[in-house]
């Protein structure tokens, strides 16, 4: 079961880690995340950072909501940190482009825990100095 998905310090990669309950099952996990290199980012003139917040205090489900104004989110992800049989991450999404919504649980027993939620984000600069167009051809 899922219990982390977040993007590493300094935004080099993701981890993604889950954990077997109450009784041993071991398996693998597959970890996926598709971004643009930060050279490329910065010479586009765009600011390239991360951000973790955690909650407070632990609760049997741990929910954290954080705004980052001025900045457009590119990533989020949470980790829940438990200290008995651990919780689980339920929920990590953007509410909107500068909230960032991460939900845990504990599961079948009980354990209190606090969530962190990650975020990796750019500055709103870019995009008020350069207009962007996408268009398309219909065939």
């Amino acid at each position: 079961m899922l219990f982390a998905s977040y993007p590493t310090v300094g935004l080099g990669g993701w981890v993604g880690s889950a954990k077997d309950h109450l009784q041993s099952d071991p398996a693998t996990i597959t970890v996926w995340a598709i971004g643009l290199r930060e050279a490329f980012l910065k010479n586009a003139g765009m600011l390239v950072s991360s951000f973790n917040s955690t909650s407070s205090p632990a609760a049997n489900h741990p929910r954290h909501t954080f705004v980052i104004p001025d900045f457009h989110l590119t990533g989020a992800g949470a980790r829940v940190n438990g200290s008995g049989l651990g919780s689980l991450v339920t929920a990590s999404f953007p509410k909107d482009r500068q909230t960032v919504v991460a939900e845990g649980k504990d599961h079948i027993q009980a354990d209190p825990s606090t969530i962190t939620a990650s975020i990796a984000y750019i500055n709103l600069e870019f995009f008020v100095a350069f207009e962007i167009s996408i268009g398309c051809a219909v065939l």
